[in-house]
């Protein structure tokens, strides 16, 4: 019974330990928000709020609000569709 304790303890560690080796800095460059809206409304107003503290919890790194609208904001969600999945795309 010791003993399975002791394996349990020592994977328990091994997998804290694998978990800190990989832990790696986000972001590393400008995060971009796509808003499927005019610039002006509502959804832009915040995230320009939002974007303006951004940089003071992003290690620097600012938020790029990119406004794309028309067409019931398909021109937007396709640019976000099309964007490359590294996580420095979002859309509102």
């Amino acid at each position: 019974m010791r003993k399975i304790g002791l394996v349990i303890a020592v994977l328990a560690i091994s997998l804290l330990i694998t978990g800190i080796a990989t832990a790696v800095d986000y972001p590393t460059k400008p995060v971009t928000i796509i808003v499927p809206w005019s610039a002006g409304g509502a959804t832009d107003t915040l995230f320009r709020a939002i974007a303006a503290v951004f940089p003071k919890y992003s290690g620097g790194q600012p938020l790029v609000v990119a406004n794309l609208p028309g067409g019931g904001a398909v021109p937007g969600t396709m640019e976000f569709l099309r964007a490359k999945p590294d996580g420095y795309t979002a859309i509102s």
